[in-house]
């Protein structure tokens, strides 16, 4: 499953216009790279500017007190960025309405929505290990768009994860909503 695209759209111009900022604290080139200039450097550009933005927190609040004028929906998405995981995780299967994403680090089960291509387009074989960050979208978990591959899964790990998951489902201990994390311990 997939964001709708309107959804889609709203998500990404809101994520990216943050990224350009984190780029541009980066470059310490706040008013000389345009937005629609930013835009057409490469992945590893925004890449960058993401992985800067998850190593520093106070961007966020930065970010939106410089911008006061935001629309709520944007706000909203933006705050959503408080609640991110980012960590490695196992895509470990797609169902019809989610990827299931298992943190490594806490074996906990994720419901996980891809933003414009299913996770089977990204990625040609499942389960696997990936870098990743989740975070809340509209009552929902998204990833923010990057993704790095680290490894694929073997059948016998493979299958103690799909019995860790098949618990966790049966207890009903799958997160698909990051609203509050005290809610997820």
């Amino acid at each position: 499953m997939v964001l709708s695209i309107p959804e889609y759209q709203r998500y990404i111009n809101t994520h990216l216009r943050l990224l350009h900022f984190c780029y541009c604290k980066i470059h310490e080139n706040n008013n000389e790279l345009s937005f629609e200039q930013f835009i057409k450097k490469p992945i590893e550009a925004k890449s960058e500017a993401r992985n800067f933005f998850n190593a520093n927190s106070y961007l966020l609040h930065e970010y939106i007190e410089k911008n006061s004028n935001l629309p709520g929906s944007d706000k909203e998405i933006l705050l959503g960025f408080n609640l991110k995981l980012s960590s490695k995780f196992v895509i470990l299967k797609q169902l019809k309405s989610y990827a299931i994403f298992m943190d490594i680090e806490t074996d906990k089960f994720y419901a996980v929505l891809a933003l414009f291509d299913p996770f089977q387009k990204i990625i040609d074989c499942l389960p696997v290990l990936v870098k990743a960050t989740i975070l809340p979208f509209n009552d929902k978990i998204i990833y923010d768009g990057f993704l790095t591959r680290e490894t694929y899964i073997g059948k016998n790990m493979e299958k103690n994860m799909l019995n860790q998951y098949k618990e966790s489902k049966v207890n009903k201990l799958i997160i698909k909503r990051l609203t509050n994390i005290k809610d997820n311990l």
